[in-house]
């Protein structure tokens, strides 16, 4: 982590639900809502989903809320799917281990 990054774990309005702020070169972004990181997590969904994907490739765990939303959207239309994900900061990886329960969203079947 370079010294100008800096990650946070911010409590929301939804329970059990935190996001992360992050504070880089001096500007300051949540990787989900402050208020309600579900909204934001289904908007994902809905806009990445595609009935005629099969396999999806997702940039950024974050806290995994927009992977599972993916993911029971996914299950609800009854496709095949695969949803491989990649994230290149080891402190947000970090971060998700320690605080969110990832074990159904990073299983290998």
């Amino acid at each position: 982590m370079s010294s100008d990054q800096c990650f946070n774990l911010i409590p929301t309005k939804e329970l059990n639900m935190p996001t992360v702020q992050v504070n880089m070169g001096g500007k300051s972004f949540m990787l989900y809502s402050k208020y309600y990181p579900s909204r934001d997590s289904k908007a994902f969904a809905e806009e990445a989903y595609d009935e005629n994907i099969g396999n999806y490739i997702v940039y950024g765990l974050g806290l995994g809320y927009h992977i599972n939303e993916l993911e029971q959207l996914i299950k609800m239309k009854g496709a095949d799917y695969h949803i491989y994900i990649v994230e290149g900061n080891a402190e947000i990886l970090k971060i998700a281990e320690e605080n969110i329960n990832l074990d159904g969203l990073l299983k290998n079947e």
